[in-house]
């Protein structure tokens, strides 16, 4: 019965889709303490493989990391390794230097690649800014749609751009004339402290306060037992970077019998096929507060001091909440088809991996 639900609605959305205009995407992810960004970057790929998206951008959100290499090779098996990229300068959160965990699975996999990336570490690649704006600025009006699966810097840093040859416009003008909707992976509701908004908690704050544009969030609860990833984890490391990183990963979290959480798919999922086909919203508004629950007077005191966020319903809020509609178990086998479909065509190819010493030449067996 579950074969023929994902069947039937693999049929059913690409008939939907058929005629449809591809979603203009920018996605922005931290990938770097965690492994669903993996699985929504896969996802994401997959659905432009289908004709229901377009890859305009991929930006890192977490300084000094292997994200962008990351991204570079899951692209690359999609035929996409060209994907303009950018990450962000002078603020952010930096990654630790784990010597196991996530983080490590990361590293290795980018430094057994690191001579065919182009931006190994993401301070490597272009500054997010001029990515954003130079995409935005070259997109019809209205047609952009932001997708963050990590933390809010680069949001808030394009928000304060002022305007330069690649538009007069600043970046809250250039934002309300480009950009359609933003979806974000984000929050503990009603109230609580959540990884995606906490870590660079001033620009969660100032991003959500001044976006102009609707903000649609996927909070901790909806994803976290939405358990995907064990089908393309058994395909073995040999069989491309998603399989790889998942197997691995699932290993170093003992998660290889229930799967990862699927936030950033959800997110990737509601930001390319709409929110309606999935899920449930409820509009209200989406703040960061101190520790006693009150909104911070300014934005010059210490991050820590209002690393909470708070989410309060409200009929003329600026941002939508997605609560569940379809059933979860549907959720996670539409999200395992999507992670591991095979790219299409002949132009996605692997990054080769040549053992490093960060990986000491150890071959990890598949699950």
């Amino acid at each position: 019965m579950a074969r023929l639900f994902v069947a039937a609605t693999v049929f059913a959305f690409s008939a939907l889709f058929a005629g449809a205009d591809p979603v203009r995407i920018v996605f922005d992810t931290d990938m770097c303490g965690d492994y669903d960004d993996v699985g929504a970057l896969a996802v994401l790929n997959a659905l432009a493989d289908a004709g229901e998206c377009e890859i305009l951008a991929v930006v890192s959100s977490s300084r000094s990391s292997s994200a962008l290499g990351m991204c570079e090779m899951i692209n690359a098996s999609y035929g996409r390794a060209d994907v303009p990229m950018g990450s962000p300068k002078g603020i952010g959160y930096v990654a630790p230097d784990e010597k196991k965990g996530v983080n490590a699975v990361f590293h290795s996999m980018v430094a057994d690649r690191r001579a065919a990336l182009r931006y190994p570490n993401s301070d490597d690649a272009p500054d997010a800014n001029e990515v954003y704006r130079r995409v935005l600025a070259d997109s019809p009006d209205k047609s952009v749609t932001l997708c963050t699966v990590g933390f809010l810097t680069n949001i808030r840093r394009l928000l304060e751009t002022k305007g330069d040859p690649i538009s007069p416009l600043g970046g809250r003008e250039l934002v309300a004339k480009k950009v359609k909707a933003w979806y974000a992976m984000g929050g503990k509701i009603p109230e609580g402290v959540e990884y995606n908004l906490s870590r660079d908690a001033e620009s969660s704050l100032l991003a959500v306060r001044d976006c102009p544009v609707p903000i649609y969030f996927v909070d901790f609860d909806l994803g976290v037992d939405v358990r995907t990833g064990i089908p393309v984890a058994r395909r073995g490391v040999s069989a491309g970077p998603v399989s790889e990183a998942f197997s691995r990963c699932l290993k170093v979290w003992n998660e290889e019998t229930r799967g990862r959480s699927s936030w950033d798919e959800l997110t990737v999922l509601a930001a390319v096929r709409g929110w309606e086909r999935y899920f449930g919203a409820v509009r209200g508004t989406m703040q960061m507060v101190d520790e006693k629950g009150l909104m911070p007077c300014d934005t010059s005191t210490d991050g820590p001091r209002f690393r909470k966020n708070r989410w309060s319903a409200s009929e003329d809020g600026a941002h939508f909440l997605l609560v569940e509609k379809m059933p979860k178990k549907n959720l996670a086998e539409i999200v395992d088809e999507l992670i591991a479909r095979p790219p299409v065509g002949k132009h996605g190819r692997s990054i080769p991996s040549t053992p490093s010493p960060s990986s000491g030449g150890a071959v990890v067996e598949p699950l």
